[in-house]
C-alpha cells in the first residue's frame, strides 16, 4: 500500500509541479483543486477551504508564508481540544476512500498541528520544501 503524501511548503518552491507529477502516479488531489490564471496549483480546495477555517477558528490573521508565530502555532495546536473536529474527520475519511492522496496547501505547515492530531501519520510521508527567499 502506498503512503500518503504531505507536502509542507511556504509557496514558490516548485510544488505545484512536483505535486502534479505525484497525481500523475496515482495519488489524489481532490475532487477540485485550486486553478490560477496559467496553472494547476493541485491543492485540494476542500483542504485550503479547511485549513483556512482553522487560520479562522484560531483567530490568526497574520501572514503565513513570511511571519513564523509561536503563539498562533500554539493556539492552532489547542484548537484540536476546542473545536467540533467531525467535519476535519470526515474530510481525512474521505480523502482515505480515495487514497492514496497528497495533499498540498501552503498554509499546511502550520496547520499540521491541528491535522496530526485527526490524521494517522503512521500512514503519511512528508516532503518539505523551502526556498532561498533571495532568489525572488
Amino acid at each position: 500500500m502506498k503512503p500518503n503524501v504531505i507536502i509542507l511548503t511556504s509557496g514558490l518552491t516548485g510544488s505545484s509541479v512536483l505535486t502534479g507529477l505525484i497525481s500523475q502516479a496515482g495519488y489524489w488531489t481532490g475532487d477540485k483543486t485550486i486553478k490560477k490564471k496559467d496553472y494547476d496549483t493541485f491543492e485540494n480546495a476542500e483542504l485550503v477551504d479547511l485549513n483556512l477555517r482553522i487560520f479562522k477558528e484560531a483567530n490568526y490573521k497574520g501572514n503565513y508564508l513570511t511571519n513564523f508565530s509561536p503563539e498562533a502555532l500554539a493556539r492552532i495546536n489547542s484548537l484540536a481540544k476546542t473545536v467540533d473536529s467531525s467535519v476535519y474527520s470526515a474530510f481525512v475519511e474521505k480523502c482515505n476512500q480515495h487514497g492514496p492522496w497528497v495533499w498540498k496547501d501552503p498554509r499546511l505547515w502550520m496547520t499540521i498541528h491541528f491535522w496530526k492530531d485527526i490524521l494517522n501519520l503512521n500512514e503519511c510521508k512528508f516532503l518539505v520544501l523551502t526556498r532561498n527567499f533571495r532568489q525572488l
